[in-house]
């Protein structure tokens, strides 16, 4: 049975930087908070599911310079999501280490 998700991400960030910053940008060497969140856009109770793998990588200039990612199964989960009702399933402090873009991968295995 196919799931209709929306995976967003958000940023929370504390910084002297703050008020230059436009939605979604950070400071290469200052600390924030990555969330991701998921809204179950389907009819039907999503059953929650084990994220296979999420990875952040940094490609300025389209070159894979970095990358950090969690792979081990069961290491982060999203929870069952009733339609029309979106979860938290995901926060942790990060870093940014390179400048320019940066691409979030999302797998996940509906259980």
């Amino acid at each position: 049975m196919p799931h209709r998700l929306l995976i967003e991400f958000d940023i929370e960030y504390q910084s002297q930087f703050s008020r230059f910053l436009k939605a979604r940008e950070v400071v290469r060497g200052e600390e924030f908070r990555l969330n991701l969140s998921a809204t179950n856009l389907g009819e039907s109770k999503f059953p929650g599911a084990d994220v296979e793998k999420l990875s952040i990588d940094y490609r300025p200039h389209g070159v894979l310079q970095s990358s950090w990612g969690v792979s081990s199964k069961g290491e982060v989960l999203c929870p069952e999501i009733e339609p029309g009702k979106r979860v938290r399933f995901f926060s942790k402090d990060a870093l940014a280490l390179e400048e320019g873009t940066a691409w979030i991968h999302v797998k996940m295995q509906p259980k």
